[in-house]
C-alpha cells in the first residue's frame, strides 16, 4: 500500500495495488453500504475501531440462490455493516442482480440489466456499482450506480479501467484519465460538484488513511475499501506537484512541488504524507498535509546502503510497515516495522518473497509467494512469529483473520480457520463449502461464494 486507494495500473509494491481508490477494471472491494432513504445517508462522527475476538464456529449453511440455468458470469459483493449480500448472474442475455439478507436469504430486491457484459460488483456507501467489461485497461466501459436500498439506477458514467475513485462522507472523487481531470461528484446523483483540469493523465489520487480502514475487511490482494472519514484528498500530478484538496468543494488546502518522484512510495496517513525514497539506503520522511511547505521530518533511515524500499503501509496504532530488498532480490525481502513518532525501528524480520502486508491490530500477517506457492506468516506486535502455514489470509476486522489453507483449485482439500489476535490460536472452521476465490465475498460472519449453478451463503462466526 503506497496510497490509500485502489488504482489501476497497480502502483503499490513496486507497482502493487494500493488502497482507497477503486480501479474500476479489476479491483474487488468489500465496502460499507449505508442506507439510502430519500438522500444518501453518510456515516457521521468519528471512526470506531474494534478489536474484540470473533466467536468463530464450524461452517453452517444458511441459504443458496439458484439460477434458472448455468451461468458463465457470476459476481458477488457484501455490505459488511448491514449483512446484505449481492449476487449477479447471466440470464436471457441480461445480468440479473439480487440483493438479499445474508442471515435468511430473504430477497431485498432484484433487477435485470440490459446486457450480460459486466465484470464486477463493488459495494460502496449507499450504492452498488456495476462495472462493465473492457478489452484493455484504457478502454471505456460503463459504470452503473444502483441505489442499495431498492436497486434503482442512481446514475451512470463512462469510465476507463485505470480511472480512480475515492469515496468520502460527502463526495465521490473521480480521476478521469480520458479528460484528464479530477472531478468531485455528488455520490447520490453523480452530478459534478467541482472540477480540476489536469495537464496529463499521468497522476495519482488518494484519500487520507485513518484507522477505520484497518478495521475493514480486505480482499484477496490485501486491499480494503471504506469511506474515508477525512475530507482531504492527495493528488500527485504528472509535474510531481503534490496538492492536498478538500474533497467537498475542490479547494486546494496545501501544495508543494518536488516532494516525490513518480517511482517513490507514498502514504497519506493521519495528518502526514509519508514518502519512502526510491534509493539505496533509503529514508522514510514525512510532510504535514495541511502545510506541505513546512520542512520534512526524517523518521527512518536504512542502515544497509544496498537495501531499497519495496512496499509501505500503515499497520496498526501509530506504526508504519515496510518491505525492503537487497538489490531488488525478492528472496532477500525483509519486513520492517517503524514507530514514526520517535520510536524508530520496532522490529525487523526476514520474510523471503513477501508480497502482501496485512495489518491486524498491532499484529502483522505477511503473505509470501514463490514458485512453491503461498506462505502465510503472522507476527505479533513484538515481532515474534506466531503462525506459519502454506496458506493465504484475509482480514475480517481490526483483530481477526480468516485463513485459507490448501490448493484453491481443489475445494475438497481447502481448509479454513479463524484467528483472533486476542486469543492467538486459530479455530478450525472445517472444509470450505465452495471453491474460495475471486467469486467470493465475506464480512465478519458470512461467506458468500458463487458458481455456475448457484450462490451459497455460509456462516462462520456469531
Amino acid at each position: 500500500m503506497t496510497y490509500q486507494s485502489y488504482v489501476l495500473p497497480a502502483e503499490g509494491r513496486r507497482r502493487r495495488v494500493p488502497r482507497w481508490i477503486i480501479g474500476v477494471a479489476v479491483a474487488t472491494a468489500v465496502a460499507s453500504v449505508v442506507a439510502f432513504v430519500t438522500t444518501l445517508m453518510w456515516p457521521t462522527g468519528q471512526e470506531q475501531v474494534r478489536g474484540e475476538p470473533l466467536a468463530f464456529q464450524t461452517f453452517r449453511f444458511i441459504t443458496d440462490i439458484e439460477y434458472d440455468h448455468p451461468s458463465a458470469t457470476y459476481l458477488t459483493a457484501i455490505d459488511p455493516k448491514q449483512d446484505v449480500g449481492y449476487v449477479a448472474w447471466e440470464q436471457a442475455s441480461q445480468l440479473r442482480i439480487r440483493a438479499f439478507h445474508l442471515a435468511s436469504g430473504e430477497r431485498q430486491w432484484q433487477v435485470a440489466l440490459d446486457s450480460p457484459s459486466w465484470s464486477r460488483l463493488i459495494a460502496v456507501p449507499g450504492l452498488l456499482l456495476v462495472v462493465g467489461e473492457g478489452q484493455s485497461v484504457s478502454d471505456p466501459r460503463r459504470l452503473l450506480a444502483l441505489r442499495s436500498v431498492d436497486g434503482q439506477s442512481a446514475w451512470e458514467r463512462t469510465v476507463r479501467g485505470d480511472d480512480a475513485l475515492v469515496f468520502g462522507e460527502q463526495f465521490l472523487a473521480w480521476l478521469s484519465r480520458a479528460e484528464p481531470a479530477l472531478l468531485g461528484l455528488n455520490p447520490a446523483t453523480g452530478e459534478e460538484m467541482w472540477r480540476q483540469n489536469l495537464a496529463s493523465a499521468d497522476a495519482r489520487l488518494g484519500g487520507v488513511l485513518t484507522e477505520a480502514v484497518l478495521d475493514s475487511p480486505t480482499d484477496w490482494s490485501g486491499e480494503a475499501l471504506a469511506v474515508t472519514y477525512d475530507h482531504r484528498l492527495v493528488l500527485v500530478t504528472s509535474e510531481a506537484v503534490v496538492r492536498v484538496l478538500d474533497g467537498r468543494d475542490g479547494r486546494v488546502l496545501s501544495e508543494r512541488a518536488g516532494v516525490v518522484t513518480p517511482s517513490e512510495l507514498i502514504l497519506a496517513y493521519r495528518d502526514r504524507l509519508y514518502v519512502a525514497r526510491d534509493e539505496a539506503g533509503y529514508e522514510v520522511v514525512s510532510y504535514q498535509l495541511n502545510e506541505l511547505t513546512a520542512p520534512p521530518v526524517i523518521h527512518y533511515r536504512s542502515t544497509d546502503p544496498k537495501r531499497w524500499p519495496d512496499s509501505l503501509v500503515a499497520c496498526g496504532p501509530g506504526r508504519l510497515c515496510l518491505v525492503d530488498t537487497y538489490m531488488f532480490d525478492s528472496a532477500s525481502r525483509e519486513v520492517v516495522v517503524v514507530a514514526p513518532d520517535g520510536g524508530g525501528e520496532v522490529w525487523r524480520q526476514a520474510v523471503p518473497y513477501a508480497e502482501v502486508l496485512l495489518p491486524v491490530g498491532d499484529w502483522l500477517a505477511v503473505i509470501s509467494d514463490d514458485l512453491a506457492g503461498h506462505t502465510l506468516t503472522v507476527w505479533n506486535g513484538q515481532g515474534e512469529l506466531v503462525l506459519a502455514r502454506n496458506a493465504v489470509a484475509t482480514r475480517l476486522n481490526y483483530g481477526n483473520l480468516l485463513i485459507i489453507e490448501g490448493p484453491l483449485y481443489d475445494p475438497e482439500k481447502v481448509r479454513v480457520a479463524g484467528l483472533a489476535t486476542a486469543v492467538g490460536e486459530p479455530v478450525n472452521l472445517g472444509r470450505a463449502p465452495l471453491s474460495i476465490g475471486p467469486d467470493c465475498a465475506w464480512n465478519e460472519k458470512y461467506l458468500l461464494c458463487a458458481g455456475r449453478d448457484a450462490a451459497e451463503v455460509w456462516q462462520f462466526a456469531e
